[in-house]
């Protein structure tokens, strides 16, 4: 049984890093120090911390609540899940949540509008990584 499990084990582990376009999820590529670098972090000893606060502040800085989802008092956490692939570029591969289109768009167009990145890299190979963001929509207080 050991034999069998180990067997199963090694043949997983080998198929998932045959795969030409090799991605990580955010939380694996952080636990093996991978990430890709922001902009103004290729410095910064904490590659990580220094990617979250860039991205957070992108957020905050490129944010504008659509007038049309504010005429219908419209509300709501879009999730944005995307890659930085191994060229560094963005895509954008779902955006799901709230119920208005204005604010998925405004979601997405804040994510597309992130600066290219150097790649994360496994060894010396550059590779892709998913991230999923809400980001939250409150209209402001009158």
């Amino acid at each position: 049984m050991k034999k069998l499990l180990l067997i199963a084990t090694i043949l997983c582990f080998s198929a998932s890093f045959a795969q030409e376009g090799l991605s990580l999820s955010r939380e694996n590529a952080n636990e093996k120090g991978m990430t890709p670098l922001w902009p103004g972090c290729r410095d910064d000893t904490n590659a990580i911390s220094c990617f979250d606060g860039k991205l957070r502040k992108h957020i905050l800085t490129h944010f504008h609540y659509p007038q049309e989802s504010i005429d219908r008092a419209a509300e709501g956490t879009v999730t944005v899940d995307f890659l930085i692939d191994k060229t560094g570029k963005i895509k954008v591969t779902a955006a799901e949540g709230a119920e208005d289109r204005f604010l998925i768009q405004e979601a997405v167009r804040i994510i597309r509008d992130m600066p290219e990145m150097d790649p994360a890299k496994w060894g010396s190979k550059p590779i892709g990584v998913d991230y999923s963001i809400p980001i939250t929509f409150t209209l402001p207080k009158r």
